[in-house]
C-alpha cells in the first residue's frame, strides 16, 4: 500500500496511472520522497532495470540513490540513477564513433576547455577577445556563449548565421560592434568544436547535445534505451532546451514519464 506519511496529494502522485504527469510542488514539499515512493510503487509489477530516473546537479542524484537505496537496496543498484549529462556520458562512451570519438573518448571540464583554446591560440581568429597577456581571460565569456549554444542546441553554422545576419542588420556603432564580437565567438565556436573532435573530447554541453544527436540518429541507442519503461526527473525546473530535447527523445511511446 501506499505510506500514510504521504498527505492525499503526494499519493494521488505516487498513484497515477494516465500518461505523462508533471507533479509541481514547493521546497521542501517531499517531492524527492514522493518520486522515491512512487517507484517503489511502480516496483511492484515492473523491473528495477526498467527505471531511468534523472537529475540535474550531483547532488541531488546523490540524495535519490541515497533514498531509493534504503527502501531497496538491490533495486536501486540495477535502476539507472544519475544526471542527465552522466545519462549522456554513458550513451557518448557506449556509441563514441557515431558522434565523431573513439572508446578513449574523454570529458573535459571548464579549464580542459580554456587549455584547449589556448592550445589553439594562433589559429583563433581573435580581436574583440584578444588579451596578449592574460589569453584565458578574454576566452572565458566565449566559452561560456558556446557553451550557451550547446544548451540551446545551437550549431556554429547556425550561430554564425545568426552573426552575419546581425551584422547585415547593424545600423548603430554598437550593433556593428556586437555583431563583430557575435561573428568572432561563431569563428571561435568552429574551431573549438574541430579541436574537441581532434583532442577525442566532449564538454560538459556536449554530454546532453551529443546524447540527443545518438538518440535521434542511431537506431542501438533507440533499441537500448527502449527497455527504460519508467521516466522519472528531480528538479525538472532546472531544465534547458538541450535536456528537454534529451527526455523528448528518451520517451519512447510507451514509456510511462514523471516529472517533479
Amino acid at each position: 500500500g501506499i505510506d500514510h506519511e504521504l498527505d492525499e496529494s503526494q499519493k494521488a502522485a505516487v498513484a497515477w496511472d494516465k500518461g505523462p504527469l508533471l507533479v509541481d510542488g514547493g521546497p521542501g514539499t517531499g517531492k524527492t520522497r514522493t518520486l522515491v515512493r512512487r517507484i517503489k510503487h511502480l516496483l511492484d509489477k515492473d523491473s528495477p532495470a526498467t527505471f531511468l530516473a534523472l537529475t540535474f546537479s550531483n547532488k541531488a542524484a546523490e540524495e535519490m540513490r541515497e533514498r531509493l537505496s534504503a527502501m531497496n537496496a538491490d533495486a536501486a543498484i540495477e535502476m539507472w540513477v544519475g544526471t542527465f549529462h552522466r545519462f549522456g556520458l554513458e550513451l557518448v562512451t557506449k556509441w563514441p564513433s557515431s558522434v565523431g570519438r573513439t572508446s578513449k573518448v574523454r570529458p573535459i571540464d571548464q579549464t580542459g576547455s580554456l587549455a584547449l583554446l589556448e592550445a589553439n591560440l594562433e589559429k583563433l581568429p581573435l580581436h574583440h577577445y584578444q588579451n596578449l597577456y592574460e589569453p584565458a581571460y578574454e576566452l572565458v565569456p566565449v566559452l561560456r556563449a558556446i557553451s550557451r549554444c550547446k544548451d540551446e542546441l545551437i550549431t556554429p553554422d547556425q550561430y554564425c548565421a545568426a552573426a552575419h545576419a546581425a551584422s547585415i542588420a547593424a545600423t548603430t556603432e554598437d550593433e556593428r560592434e556586437n555583431a563583430e564580437k557575435m561573428q568572432e565567438i561563431g569563428a571561435i565556436y568552429r574551431m573549438y568544436e574541430k579541436a574537441l573532435e581532434e583532442s577525442d573530447s566532449v564538454d560538459f554541453g556536449d554530454l546532453v547535445r551529443l546524447a540527443v544527436h545518438l538518440v535521434e540518429n542511431n537506431s542501438d541507442v533507440r533499441e537500448y534505451i527502449s527497455h527504460f519503461k519508467h521516466v522519472l526527473v528531480d528538479e525538472y525546473q532546472d531544465v534547458n532546451f538541450a535536456s528537454a530535447a534529451l527526455l523528448r527523445a528518451v520517451c519512447h511511446a510507451n514509456a510511462d514519464v514523471w516529472v517533479v
